[in-house]
């Protein structure tokens, strides 16, 4: 979900939460697999990627997954 303004920078935004929140996990998806942006966020760590088309119940298991998780050690 990217709020008005970041449509497209998903990095950027992800960047700006985690100065400001560390402990906030980010979810990227996309439909672009093969986007070079896409693989470089997808190779950094702790990172979560769901391809689409994906269905409701696949992004629910991941999103609890994600906030079960334990917090980063920061």
């Amino acid at each position: 979900l990217s709020p008005g303004g970041y449509t497209g920078k998903a990095a950027e935004l992800a960047r700006r939460v985690a100065i400001i929140r560390p402990d906030i996990p980010v979810l990227y998806i996309s439909d672009h697999s093969n986007d070079p942006l896409v693989r470089e966020l997808v190779a950094l760590p702790d990172a979560a990627f769901l391809q689409k088309p994906l269905d409701a119940e696949t992004l629910v298991r991941r999103v609890r997954e994600m906030m079960d998780a334990p917090p980063p050690v920061i």
